[in-house]
């Protein structure tokens, strides 16, 4: 009825809000002959001053800085590797070393042992809860459990539902918008693998109780997952200022994997992401080798490729 009516009018409204009146530009089949360089860059300028919201200060768009000198830079590099495939380590070695070096700095940052480099947060967080269902598969367990604030970003709904896990949402405190040990614990059931924290929440921008949650991970014999996405970088090098004292990373003896963003306030360009572990061991329970295809062995450690 009226009620319906009203939903179908604001999807409408959102709908034109994000995707706009359509491009009269916008080019849906394969051209019959080729585009001039000249023609495309001037199309990809027009469509570039759209792009103003973010650059008043006043519209979010996911942009956590704007140099020149160092998207000039970035660009460069880009222009360099963009033809290479880290599927293709021993074909491509330089930029295989590149991948490496990134994931050892990040890495080292929060005092992790090992990690994985990823297209974003979205894909660390995947790969983190995939760790810990074959760690729930290896311990008997058949529905395990993920337990999280009601502030988790909605990257682990994602995850456990892309691989089947059960994800029970714990209260926050009202007064801090914290997870809280009480209520964590509350949640907890004998089919639980990890606890799943921020460092700091994507909505608030509050750190939960890493140190305390940990303790109770370590407790219960079960992981805990550090959502360090939106802090990362940041968050470690307030501490390093001893701007934010409060254990988050791998410090803390309970925390068994984290997900850091370097494409925010690394200043990356879109998207590069770090899954960084405690233990080897987790980290090889997300990897999925073949070796019954015609291609032999085959195997890529995180989502990208087969």
């Amino acid at each position: 009825g009226a009620v319906a009516k009203e939903l179908e009018k604001e999807k409408t409204a959102l709908e034109k809000k994000l995707l706009g009146e359509g491009d009269p530009e916008a080019v849906v089949e394969m051209p019959g002959e080729g585009v001039p360089a000249e023609a495309i860059l001037a199309r990809a300028d027009r469509m570039m001053a759209g792009h103003t919201g973010y650059k008043s200060g006043k519209q979010w768009g996911g942009i956590y800085y704007k140099n020149e000198p160092l998207a000039a830079l970035q660009a460069q590099l880009w222009a360099r590797f963009s033809s290479t495939n880290l599927l293709y380590p021993a074909v491509f070695p330089a930029a295989r070393s590149l991948e490496g070096e990134l994931v050892t700095i990040v890495t080292k940052m929060v005092h992790g042992t090992v990690g994985l480099l990823t297209s974003g947060g979205t894909e660390s967080i995947l790969i983190a809860i995939l760790a810990y269902r074959e760690e729930a598969r290896r311990r008997g367990i058949l529905r395990p459990e993920i337990v999280c604030g009601e502030s988790a970003h909605p990257a682990v709904h994602k995850a456990c539902h892309y691989f089947g896990l059960v994800l029970r949402r714990a209260p926050i405190s009202p007064d801090t918008q914290r997870m809280t040990v009480a209520q964590t614990e509350a949640c907890l059931s004998p089919s639980t693998i990890a606890i799943y924290a921020s460092a700091p929440t994507f909505a608030h921008g509050v750190v939960d109780p890493i140190a305390e949650l940990g303790a109770l991970a370590q407790r219960r014999n079960i992981g805990l997952h550090v959502d360090n996405c939106l802090g990362g970088f940041l968050l470690s090098h307030l501490g390093k200022e001893g701007l934010f004292t409060a254990p988050w990373d791998f410090r803390v003896p309970g925390v068994t994997t984290m997900s850091v963003d370097v494409h925010k306030y690394g200043f990356a360009s879109k998207g590069a992401s770090a899954v960084v572990f405690r233990d080897n061991a987790l980290r090889h329970l997300s990897y999925v080798p073949s070796s019954d295809g015609l291609e032999g062995l085959y195997i890529t450690p995180t989502l990208q490729g087969a």
